[in-house]
């Protein structure tokens, strides 16, 4: 069973984790993971919403209009365990962990997951511009 102490463990040890800080007045924070073979990229981990859920977001797009929803759902088509959650006005790229049923390597391994995908993403993106 995984909580809000595991996930501190992970941002302190995970060695792709850069650094990371709190977000003011909620239970999440800003960090930066850069994944060996992908670009650093900015990431959000937080469980201030529901106790249960850990979410990590990597925000993708400030507008969240069709087209861009459709173009964000079919550059990750094919990549496993990842969604797409309204966030703010925009768009991230969602990866959950439901905390009482997981472990450490969950965590570790939805924050690697999720910053790889942004990676991808942004690669993508620049290959089709």
């Amino acid at each position: 069973m995984a909580d809000w102490n595991d996930v501190l463990t992970v941002l302190e040890h995970d060695p792709d984790i850069r650094d990371w800080e709190p977000l003011p007045g909620v239970r999440a924070m800003r960090t930066s993971v850069a994944v060996s073979g992908h670009g650093q990229v900015e990431i959000i981990v937080e469980n201030g919403a529901n106790d249960l859920w850990l979410q990590i977001l990597a925000p993708i797009s400030q507008a969240s209009d069709g087209p861009t929803w459709e173009g964000a759902g079919w550059l990750l088509r094919e990549t496993p365990a990842i969604g797409l959650a309204q966030f703010g006005e925009g768009i991230a790229i969602r990866h959950a962990v439901l905390l009482p049923h997981a472990g450490i390597h969950a965590i570790s391994n939805g924050i690697t997951l999720t910053a790889v995908a942004t990676s991808s993403f942004m690669r993508a993106l620049a290959n089709d511009s």
